[in-house]
C-alpha cells in the first residue's frame, strides 16, 4: 500500500491525544473507511 493511502493517528499519551479521545475518532474514521471503502487520501476524495 503507498503513503498516500494511509491514515494514522498518533501523539496518543498523557501529554497530547488522551485514549479515550483517540477512540471516539478512530471510530468515526473507521466508519468513513468502511463506508467509502477507502482510506488516506482517496477518503478525503470522496468525502469532498
Amino acid at each position: 500500500m503507498i503513503e498516500a493511502n494511509r491514515m494514522v493517528v498518533s501523539n496518543i499519551h498523557a501529554g497530547g491525544i488522551p485514549p479515550a479521545e483517540a477512540g471516539a475518532y478512530l471510530g468515526s474514521v473507521l466508519q468513513k473507511v468502511l463506508h467509502y471503502k477507502a482510506s488516506g487520501i482517496e477518503l478525503i476524495k470522496k468525502e469532498n
